[in-house]
């Protein structure tokens, strides 16, 4: 799909088990050639599962100049890329939204096990990011890798990733508020970077747990300047009352109602408290 000036919306679709060439990109849906801040895509409500390609195995998008790219309330599950961005590669200085969003258990051989993003400063918020993987020696970026400056991340829940370097992000400097991040596992054999490859340049009320184990290592810093490494106490993935599948947090988890600068709903649309529960899914 193509097309200068070009409005795009994708809604209540499904796009399964589908695979480009060698070199091929987006097997689920390939959009590129919006310009110039004049173009728009919007996939929402939609369902992307099995998909595989070069990059992007699911979704590839390309904006220009300020062209608006959102992805909404979708699922990705078992999409693979050869390359990079298992579920989603979104770049070419487009901006980028993506909310309400589960993407679980794809694979990229190197580079965005879920997530390939790049400027500028895309958001990522209200969405789960669990068992996604970059598969090669040297790969990085298990849940998301970010190309250039920035990217915000709000409510988000990054679990049981994995990746040579940085299990859960690797980036040059994130923003990072009310988010979880659990479990993540770096293959390298030095015993660094198991959540993140360096600090967030901004962030508060995060949860990173197990702690970094820190060393003389200058490459194995925390996620956080200041982490809270007590157990969020995740359930298991899975369909929990809204459209796409999240980790529930129990009442008693010590991430409950621990933040106060707060989204108005869930990744399931539910309301949240106030105060409120760090990650993608609001407590109850």
């Amino acid at each position: 799909v193509g097309g200068n000036y070009s409005n795009i919306v994708v809604s209540n679709s499904s796009f399964i088990s589908n695979a480009t060439d060698e070199k091929g990109a987006g097997a689920g849906l390939y959009v590129s050639g919006l310009r110039q801040g004049k173009g728009s895509l919007r996939i929402c409500g939609s369902l992307f599962s099995g998909n595989m390609a070069y990059q992007g195995g699911a979704v590839y998008t390309c904006g220009f100049d300020a062209d608006q790219v959102e992805i909404d309330r979708s699922s990705f599950t078992e999409n693979g890329a050869r390359f990079q961005g298992g579920a989603i590669w979104s770049g070419c200085n487009g901006f980028t939204v993506i909310r309400d969003v589960s993407a679980v258990g794809n694979f990229a051989e190197s580079y965005g096990g879920a997530l390939w993003l790049q400027g500028p400063y895309p958001v990522v918020q209200n969405t789960t990011l669990a068992n996604n993987q970059t598969k090669m020696e040297g790969g990085v970026g298990g849940g998301i890798f970010v190309e250039g400056e920035g990217v915000t991340l709000r409510s988000v829940t990054l679990a049981r990733n994995q990746a040579f370097y940085g299990g859960a992000i690797f980036h040059k400097s994130a923003i990072a508020n009310a988010c979880l991040l659990v479990s993540n596992k770096a293959t390298n054999p030095y015993g660094v970077m198991h959540g993140c490859n360096t600090k967030f340049a901004s962030s508060s009320d995060n949860f990173v747990f197990p702690a970094t184990v820190l060393s003389s290592d200058p490459n194995n810093q925390p996620c956080d300047a200041v982490e809270d490494n007590r157990d969020p106490q995740l359930g298991e993935v899975g369909w929990h009352g809204g459209p796409t599948p999240a980790l529930p947090v129990g009442p008693a988890s010590p991430a409950a109602k621990s933040v106060r600068d707060c989204l108005s709903t869930d990744q399931g649309g539910h309301p949240r408290t106030s105060p409120c529960t760090a990650g993608a899914w609001e407590s109850r």
